[in-house]
């Protein structure tokens, strides 16, 4: 709710928190303490997108802009009454719509904008700003569903001679996830070379990449990670990691902004002397895979896909260690 001395611009919805596609309703309410007091009343909604950073003594900008729209609520040249008015209004949201963002680059914003004309004195204006949760369906993508395999082959050697092969293999059994779920990560390390490895690292990183027309800037960090032990030489391990998303993460939807993208992966390293790395893309939401269970790992959809990639041996994930 926003108010002036004489006006309110009420949201029915208390939280003033919409979804794209829904339709928002309110009232505009006004006490006219003159007669001809007031003239029109109008509201405005808009939505955008900007973005600007400085680099090498230069400014960068990105816009869009998602919705402009103007509703007429009141407009009559006669006398107004001294009394009390309500102007009730409803206005339909877009479907395609990203979610409401802040960060110290810029924002996604959408604002309610009231204006009340009145003869003879300057005009009320009242800004209200709302917020737009545009939710991310992992079940909308079906390949989420699918259990993911890869496999990273590191020759080591020493003085001119190849000392032996050290394979990292790691198995996720579906890529989709949401804030408090726990992403079963199977690691396994071949290691047959004479180097040991220290440890493993699997972390989840998150990445946004901002572009204009002239420029594309990108920031990643780290979620979560995970340390686990590595393997001493001529040694094979395997273990399941439970990696868990926190629940306080907040995932917005940029999928309808060009300005923003933003996109997940899951890395898992091992470390020593070198390291061998293998990611996945992943992807966050708020709505979970009905499919998804840790029990997706033992069909034999999920054999065939580490076969596929890792066809030298076959791979009974469901006796593994776990490592909290």
């Amino acid at each position: 709710m926003s108010v002036d001395e004489n006006a309110l611009l009420i949201f029915d919805e208390p939280t003033a928190t919409f979804m794209p596609g829904q339709t928002i309703t309110g009232r505009v309410v006004y006490l006219c303490r003159n007669p001809l007091d007031i003239s029109s009343v109008t509201i405005k909604f808009r939505g955008k997108c900007v973005l600007s950073w400085t680099k090498w003594n230069s400014q960068y900008i990105g816009k869009q802009l998602y919705l402009k729209n103007e509703i007429d609520l009141f407009c009559d040249r006669g006398e107004s009454q001294v009394g009390k008015y309500v102007f009730p209004f409803n206005f339909h949201l877009p479907p395609r719509i990203p979610s409401t963002f802040f960060c110290k680059y810029g924002y996604i914003c959408y604002k309610a904008k009231v204006k009340i004309c009145r003869p003879w004195k300057s005009d009320v204006i009242i800004k209200l700003m709302f917020i737009v949760l545009s939710p991310i369906n992992l079940n909308n993508v079906p390949t989420l569903s699918e259990p993911q395999c890869a496999l990273k082959e590191k020759s080591h050697s020493s003085c001119f001679f190849v000392s032996g092969l050290m394979k990292l293999q790691a198995y996720i059994p579906y890529s989709g996830f949401v804030p408090g779920q726990t992403i079963p990560v199977t690691v396994k390390l071949d290691n047959e070379s004479n180097v040991k490895v220290d440890c493993v690292v699997i972390r989840l990183e998150r990445r946004w990449i901002i572009n204009t027309s002239h420029y594309k800037y990108s920031r990643k960090s780290d979620i979560v990670y995970k340390t686990i032990t590595g393997t001493e030489k001529h040694t094979t391990r395997t273990r399941v990691v439970k990696l868990q998303v926190p629940d306080t993460l907040m995932i917005l939807n940029f999928k309808y902004c060009k300005v923003i993208t933003e996109t997940f992966t899951l890395h898992v390293e091992a470390i020593g002397c070198d390291v061998a790395r293998v990611a996945f893309n992943v992807m966050l939401g708020n709505v979970p895979l009905i499919t998804a269970s840790d029990a997706h790992q033992n069909n034999q959809t999920f054999q065939h896909t580490i076969q596929k990639y890792c066809s030298y041996k076959s791979v009974p994930t469901t006796s593994f260690p776990f490592v909290d």
